[in-house]
């Protein structure tokens, strides 16, 4: 089977802490199953490796992307991504901010 492309942005390693869970849960069904990758250090190239992916995106203060996947967004635009199959997952402050709780996981898919 395909390996997994995982792929993540954190500013306070919460982000990267859910996705290495992520990884060891699918690593217990089947070792090696999953790539991991800092998308702030990763190439855009890198999501093309893989057939799936899961996507880990934090929402900031009001609505506001992640650092990394920010800077990254307008590459992941000029990728075909076509027939690739995603996961996504996110994560935010639901009381803090629960109007704008997890928005950048829909500009992500936009």
């Amino acid at each position: 089977m395909a390996k997994v492309g995982l792929f993540y942005g954190s500013n306070t390693g919460n982000t990267e802490f859910v996705a290495e869970q992520v990884k060891e849960a699918f690593e217990k069904l089947r070792p090696g199953a999953i790539d991991i990758h800092n998308i702030g250090s990763s190439e855009p190239g890198a999501l093309l490796k893989y057939e799936y992916m899961i996507v880990g995106v934090p929402t900031w203060n009001t609505g506001q992307m992640q650092d990394d996947w920010e800077a990254f967004l307008p590459k992941l635009a000029e990728l075909d991504l076509t027939g690739k199959k995603v996961a996504m997952f996110g994560l935010g402050d639901q009381n803090g901010y629960g109007y704008n709780f997890l928005d950048a996981l829909g500009m992500l898919a936009d």
